[in-house]
């Protein structure tokens, strides 16, 4: 293989939480079968990689990587990650509520993986909660007005919300986050109270919802009770309903961006954007979902301190913003032109999403692709000076040369 780029064949995930136009629409394609596209995978994760398109034909990305890491990933990259792509990069489309979760740390999910390894359960099983042994930060950039829910709010003002609803069995609940401050034990009495008292909390609250005017989200930071009343309406019975009362409700607006650090709980409300991460498909989850929940599992990686929002704060020139965060394993870049041309030395793996109009690009010796809305490329490390032209937008996920940001 001598290509210096390589067009990508990307899966879909068709999660019954997706949007049924929300990707397509993006990047200008039919949903001819019609159903939700909640995700675009690109990468090279085991459960779900890229194929690169070949003179010899498609090869998964994850298999082309392990026949030549050196050509694929460059020695840099290889010494700081091993010989996988550290990264994993998605299009997300949520037009219903996401789970609460929360994503383990490095040892956390060594040890996790290695532990449902030795029982047996295997990668496939909707009962496996560790599906690698990664952990996995996350960037969320939003292409339309986008609200989550993301880490827990400071202790008095949970204790304020919560008395402000007037339910007897909710406000109890407070007084020992009151006492000692933590999350995590607050979480285990909620969510371990007697079917009797959730049921309970959920009509009281129901009833309580009735004045609520509407599920508009537009304004979800400020009321959080609009969110209650939309998960509500999504997941009756579930107690996860009364999480915007102590996670923090963010909106963001499109080209807003917000960083996720392992052990944050969190859930993504509606929205589509862009995603990523640290190569891991690793989710724990806590409610407000079908999928396998695991509750004492989940309290044992989650952060139970108060959490502020991290929102990141682009780096900018005419052409081109980065994202930085303190993730070590990716950085998030968007390129903007509109009939310049933008050349770069391309040191590290990157793939090339184009989400509007066209682009082109070539390598020194003239050789040249169209890169039409909707395409995706994967640039292979060490692959030196390209350029970008045209009139378009891409989005760009590779390696930072070193740490990106702090803590």
């Amino acid at each position: 293989m001598t290509e210096e780029w390589f067009f990508l064949e990307n899966t879909f995930q068709h999660y019954p939480w997706g949007s049924k136009d929300g990707i397509s629409t993006l990047l200008n394609f039919r949903n001819s079968e019609n159903l939700p596209i909640a995700e675009l995978w690109m990468g090279a994760h085991q459960s779900a990689p890229s194929r690169i398109k070949t003179s010899d034909g498609p090869v998964a990305l994850n298999e082309a990587i392990r026949s030549d890491p050196d050509r694929f990933l460059g020695q840099s990259c290889r010494k700081r990650f091993g010989d996988t792509l550290p990264y994993l990069f998605k299009v997300l489309s949520a037009a219903h509520p996401l789970s609460i979760q929360v994503h383990p740390g490095k040892a956390q999910a060594r040890s996790g993986f290695e532990r449902e390894n030795r029982l047996g359960i295997p990668l496939t099983s909707p009962e496996r909660n560790y599906r690698d042994p990664n952990h996995k930060p996350e960037v969320i950039l939003a292409l339309t007005p986008f609200t989550a829910m993301c880490g827990f709010r400071p202790v008095q003002e949970t204790a304020d919300l919560i008395r402000q609803t007037g339910i007897r069995e909710l406000v109890s609940s407070v007084a020992s986050l009151e006492a000692n401050g933590d999350y995590r034990v607050f979480l285990q009495e909620l969510w371990s109270l007697p079917d009797a008292s959730k049921r309970i909390i959920l009509d009281d609250l129901s009833s309580l919802l009735e004045t609520v005017p509407g599920k508009d989200l537009s304004d979800a930071s400020r009321h959080p009770l609009s969110a209650v009343r939309l998960l509500s309406d999504e997941y009756p019975g579930d107690i996860g309903i009364v999480s915007p009362l102590y996670l923090n409700t963010v909106n963001l607006n499109s080209g807003e961006a917000l960083y996720l650090s392992e052990g944050i709980l969190h859930a993504y409300l509606s929205g589509t954007g862009i995603e990523l991460m640290a190569n891991s498909d690793n989710v724990l989850r806590g409610g407000l979902t079908q999928k396998h929940i695991d509750v004492p599992e989940l309290l044992s990686v989650v952060s139970s301190d108060p959490h502020t929002p991290r929102r990141l704060v682009p780096v900018s020139d005419t052409t081109r913003s980065r994202y930085p965060s303190p993730a070590e394993e990716f950085e998030l870049q968007l390129l903007q032109l509109e009939g310049a041309s933008l050349t770069t030395d391309f040191s590290a793996p990157t793939i090339v999403l184009v989400t509007h109009g066209k682009l082109d690009i070539a390598d020194a010796s003239g050789c040249t692709s169209p890169l039409p809305r909707g395409s995706s490329i994967f640039i292979p490390a060490e692959s030196g000076s390209l350029t970008f032209s045209g009139e378009g937008i891409a989005y760009l996920a590779t390696v930072p040369h070193t740490r990106t940001g702090t803590a």
